[in-house]
């Protein structure tokens, strides 16, 4: 029987995961970061430990987040073909893999995990909005939370001043509370994003408590998020309007409630009946789907 693997490669982690014919999972496997925009050696390392012990294929897809170009998918599909042995490959940027699950049941998709993304199909066509990784800010990723908020303490002198189990994780993430060793351990790191992420769900805790410091962090980044979204519509889908169908799915959504809550798309506009869920969906099983396709 055919076996097909799919490869889900985000901004903190890479997972594996090989199907049969019928659907069945047959194999799983996890590595670290896997955005293609970063370190090339750092990704291919991920890749290396998301694949041990992986069982001979018939076809690859690998999605990546960071694969930007088509000579980017070109030396990713080189790469993969090189780690699987496999010459039917193929490398997509990451948001395919979440959209091949989640296009049944709505209208455009949102993914925020690490990175940020909003995507849907126009005709054949995916387009996708945001997403513009740490240089352009991804803002309502959790990336952009964790900077916001340390941005703040290391930064501005305007700061508000951050709880006590904010400065442990950053002294846990950075070995150091001090300002310089903090911003030098984040300019040396291969995976800044990553590094921002980490901070996220501790300051989703304190903005539920209602911390000022944080509240700024969440809010400014899940209200651009929230009209990034409803600017993709008007842009995309405005033929879906008013009853229109909006789909969350990435870590994000799971590291608290806060995000959930204060993410309310079309608020202001009471003609628009904007139906917001969190979809429960596995990106990699659309990756495997996408491989069979091969």
């Amino acid at each position: 029987m055919a076996l097909f693997l799919g490869l889900d490669c985000g901004g903190t982690k890479v997972q594996a995961c090989v199907s049969d014919g019928s659907g069945k999972v047959v194999f799983e496997g996890r590595g670290g970061p896997g955005n293609w925009a970063t370190s090339r050696a750092l990704v291919e390392g991920s890749l290396k430990s998301a694949l041990k012990g992986c069982p001979k294929v018939d076809a690859v897809c690998g999605c990546f987040a960071g694969l930007l170009t088509s000579s980017d998918a070109k030396d990713a599909a080189g790469v993969l073909r090189t780690l699987v042995k496999c010459e039917k490959v193929e490398a997509r940027p990451d948001f395919h893999a979440a959209w091949q699950v989640a296009r049944p049941t709505c209208d455009v998709l949102v993914i925020a995990g690490t990175g940020v993304l909003v995507c849907s199909s126009v005709g054949d066509e995916i387009v996708k909005s945001g997403g513009g990784g740490v240089l352009f800010g991804d803002e309502g990723s959790a990336a952009s939370v964790g900077r916001n908020a340390l941005e703040a303490q290391v930064v501005s002198a305007l700061s508000l001043p951050a709880s006590e189990q904010f400065w442990k994780r950053v002294e846990k993430v950075f070995g150091s509370r001090s300002r310089d060793e903090v911003l030098a351990a984040l300019y040396k790191s291969d995976a800044p994003g990553a590094l921002f992420a980490s901070l996220a769900d501790v300051v989703a805790s304190d903005a539920a408590i209602e911390q000022d410091y944080a509240v700024f962090a969440v809010t400014s980044s899940v209200v651009a998020l929230r009209d990034e979204v409803a600017a993709h519509v008007l842009r995309y889908q405005k033929d879906k309007l008013p009853n229109v169908k909006i789909g969350l799915t990435g870590g994000l959504w799971k590291i608290h409630p806060v995000f959930f809550e204060w993410f309310k798309p079309f608020e202001d506009e009471p003609r628009v009946k904007a139906t917001v869920r969190v979809l429960d969906i596995d990106p990699v099983r659309g990756a495997c789907a996408l491989a069979a396709q091969l």
